[in-house]
């Protein structure tokens, strides 16, 4: 069963897993092309900052999920 609260700290992620792979998506066809993020700002509402970063850095949790799904 899925908690529905969780308390505000700042190791939860801001965006969900969907929007993280989307990024990721992105990231990856922006080698090719030049690629703006500020339609996905527009349209989750999210701080331009909170994307950068996510890109820049990653997030480790949504990292690990994904390299689990890769493994089995």
């Amino acid at each position: 069963m899925e908690r529905k609260y969780t308390k505000i700290s700042r190791y939860n992620p801001r965006i969900s897993f969907d929007q993280y792979t989307t990024l990721l998506q992105r990231k990856a066809n922006a080698i090719n092309n030049r690629t703006k993020y500020c339609d996905l700002v527009k349209t989750w509402g999210i701080r331009q900052s909170v994307l950068g970063t996510a890109l820049k850095r990653g997030i480790k949790q949504y990292d690990y999920k994904i390299w689990k799904e890769t493994q089995k």
